[in-house]
């Protein structure tokens, strides 16, 4: 269990007394602030491991410029080595094949169009969620240039045009004009 979980547990167990509402604003803060800025070797690996229970994976060199992951330096310091050869050393992350990689991008493709059911690749791209991949960046693994071609490869059904409600209109006309009809219907006069 990390620090953060502990905290989020204790929160939740302290909050149904009423009696206990500001230790759990406090206890609120400190989770907030987590972690700590002093960084020792529990810390660290503390805050990787919650980055691993809030992300699926363990955090990579360029996680560390995000706020709350402890800085490049504090390894250097406290190591004596870079963030990377730390890393490789005590979280190491296996590298994915090809094919790993274009099952994993294809199953998320696949279920984030089920849901959405979107009527346009603009419309895909647009309401997918974040971290699925867009249909040009899952193309070249099948490789297909165009949003129709990748739909047919993955056996996917093509979006169906919204058909347009026709309503019937009725219309009453009224024609009004100041012509004179008789002498429309006189016989012309030839004039030679």
């Amino acid at each position: 269990m990390t620090r953060k979980t502990a905290l989020q547990k204790a929160i939740s167990l302290l909050s149904e007394d009423k009696m206990n509402t500001e230790i759990c604003e406090k206890l609120g803060d400190i989770l907030e602030d987590m972690p700590l800025t002093n960084w020792t070797d529990k810390t660290i690996r503390d805050r990787i491991e919650q980055f691993y229970e809030d992300e699926g994976r363990y955090p990579t060199t360029t996680d560390f410029k995000k706020k709350g992951m402890p800085p490049h330096p504090v390894f250097k310091h406290r190591y004596k080595t870079t963030l990377s050869r730390w890393l490789k050393e005590n979280y190491p992350t296996p590298k994915i094949t090809y094919e790993q990689r274009k099952e994993k991008h294809t199953k998320a493709f696949v279920e984030e169009y089920l849901r959405l059911l979107p009527k346009s690749s603009d419309d895909f791209d647009r309401r997918r969620q974040k971290g699925v991949i867009s249909w040009r960046g899952l193309a070249p693994y099948y490789n297909v240039t165009n949003w129709h071609s990748l739909l047919q490869a993955l056996n996917l059904p093509l979006p169906q045009p919204e058909q347009k409600k026709r309503v019937k209109q009725k219309f009453n006309i009224k024609v009004y004009t100041d012509l004179d009809f008789e002498a429309m219907l006189e016989p012309r006069r030839k004039y030679y």
